[in-house]
């Protein structure tokens, strides 16, 4: 996954753990050192960027059951005060 900037791409290794390699632009694509940002191996594939692409949003398997709501936004309603 690209940073919002181009500068960075972020991405899973082999072992699952969640790496960063800044990226220069140009006549030559040019990728420089690779970090280690998360050592956590996670199961899953699934995680986004932050816009500042300084968080990370990553689906944990807790082993627990997973609850749905449908229509949330009608459930935010009722549950909010209303003015």
């Amino acid at each position: 996954m690209w940073s919002r900037d181009g500068r960075e791409l972020f991405y899973r290794s082999a072992d699952g753990e969640l790496m960063s390699v800044p990226i220069q632009g140009g006549k030559d694509f040019v990728a420089e050192h690779v970090k280690q940002l998360l050592a956590a191996r996670y199961e899953t594939r699934g995680y986004d960027v932050s816009l500042d692409g300084q968080r990370f949003l990553m689906l944990y398997p807790a082993g627990g059951r997973i609850i749905v709501v449908e229509d949330w936004f009608k459930e935010l309603k009722r549950l909010l005060p209303t003015k």
